[in-house]
């Protein structure tokens, strides 16, 4: 019943808001296809799987600083986006090496309409894309 205790919730909270903050901003997650329901039952259930890993030190309390526990909620949804944009960074840089060997290719003109950003982007570039998350998740960089 320890996780009933205040400063737990609190420190929940906390790891919840930085794992949402990567799913707004991390490239196959913060997809618009993906319902904003599905995004928030995940969020959720790694904030729950992950949280019990979390070491809280017994001097943690912000039961009489309210501005204080809103800065570092603020913090760690910053320090999401951060992450998850950085993966994203990744991700733009394959896509755009993508589109350049498309061009050169001479298939710049065989474009389709990618499913995540809704735009239309050549083909070279989104089987790069693809080959890039593969290896992503192939090398356990998610892991990072």
């Amino acid at each position: 019943m320890d996780f009933l205790l205040p400063q737990n919730i609190m420190a929940f909270w906390l790891v919840v808001a930085r794992i949402g903050g990567i799913v707004m901003s991390a490239p196959v997650l913060s997809s618009p296809n993906l319902p904003r329901q599905v995004k928030l039952a995940f969020v959720l259930t790694l904030g729950v799987l992950i949280f019990p890993q979390v070491n809280i030190p017994n001097t943690f309390s912000f039961s009489n600083h309210w501005i204080i526990y809103i800065l570092f909620l603020i913090k760690e949804v910053g320090l999401g986006l951060i992450l998850g944009y950085a993966i994203r960074l990744l991700f733009v840089g394959v896509e755009l090496a993508g589109q350049i060997i498309g061009l050169q290719m001479g298939l710049s003109m065989a474009e389709f309409i990618d499913p995540e950003s809704s735009e239309q982007v050549p083909v070279i570039s989104q089987f790069k894309n693809l080959l890039a998350l593969m290896v992503f998740i192939g090398i356990n960089a998610h892991y990072a």
